[in-house]
């Protein structure tokens, strides 16, 4: 499998949940409105549009950093991290919902301290339970903000040493 297609693998189901709460988008055929639509609302400071700026699995995390990207990780190893760097939700609560089968196995909550927050929850193991985890991402209400899946697979056999051959007894 080639890196862009597992990145897509990735990001596809964090665009499902973007789109979702986009709502509806108007069509390039739909006719605009016959009403006269009423003044905008003064702007008012927005947060991030996307609050999960960086966001991926990893083995370990050194000096608030993950230390690699794990899209595929063998049984052998007992634990995984998930880190997520967080933009304009300074005072918001956020989730790491740890998700396999569609179950929940998982939350971990973060009160985010400032404007770049960085946090990262880890998530123990059981080698039985191979397959596609998902961790989403949700704000303090539940909503989901960013979605992120890695493969726990089958760690690869280590063929068995050969057998010594049977000692045999020269005659003298």
């Amino acid at each position: 499998m080639n890196t862009v297609h597992l990145h897509l693998q990735r990001i596809l189901p964090a665009l499902a949940l973007a789109l979702a709460a986009a709502g509806p988008v108007a069509s390039a055929r739909t006719p605009p409105a016959a009403s006269p639509q009423p003044p905008a609302a003064p702007a008012t400071p927005a947060a991030h549009p996307d609050p999960v700026v960086r966001s991926q699995f990893t083995r370990a995390i050194r000096d608030r950093e993950p230390v690699d990207d794990v899209v595929t990780l063998p049984n052998s190893v007992d634990h995984v991290y998930y880190f997520t760097e967080i933009r304009g939700m300074a005072g918001r609560t956020i989730v790491h919902r740890w998700m396999y089968h569609g179950r929940i196995m998982a939350e971990v909550r973060f009160k985010i301290g400032g404007p770049r927050w960085r946090v990262y929850s880890m998530k123990t193991l059981d080698p039985d339970q191979t397959g596609r985890w998902t961790v989403v991402v949700t704000d303090g209400s539940g909503w989901p903000l960013h979605a992120e899946m890695f493969d726990y697979v089958a760690a690869p056999a280590h063929p068995a040493a050969a057998p010594h051959p049977p000692a045999t007894a020269s005659p003298h």
